[in-house]
C-alpha cells in the first residue's frame, strides 16, 4: 500500500495514548505503542500485489509504475493534480 503519514508527536502518558481517537489515528493500541506517535493520514492499495520481503519500521521500495495507484503523489504527500 501507499501510506501517507502525518506529524509525529511525543506523548509520554499511557492514558493519553490509550484514547480511542488516538488509537484509531495511529493504528495501534496505547499499551503497544511507544511514546512517539505518528498519525496515519491515508492509505491506498497498490493496483496488484508485489512480492517482496517485509522489514521492520518504514522503508522505501522501488515499484513498477503500473502498480502505483492512479492518484499520484509528490514528496511531502501533496497531490500533483493527476
Amino acid at each position: 500500500a501507499v501510506v501517507t503519514l502525518g506529524k509525529t508527536t511525543f506523548v509520554p502518558d499511557v492514558a493519553e495514548r490509550s484514547t480511542p481517537e488516538v488509537q484509531r489515528r495511529c493504528v495501534a493500541t496505547g499499551a503497544a505503542m511507544g511514546r512517539y506517535l505518528t498519525e496515519v493520514v491515508e492509505t491506498q492499495w497498490l493496483e496488484e500485489g508485489f512480492p517482496m520481503r517485509g522489514r521492520p519500521g518504514c522503508f522505501d521500495v522501488e515499484l513498477p509504475e503500473a502498480l502505483v495507484p492512479a492518484r499520484r503523489w509528490t514528496i511531502g504527500g501533496e497531490q500533483d493534480g493527476n
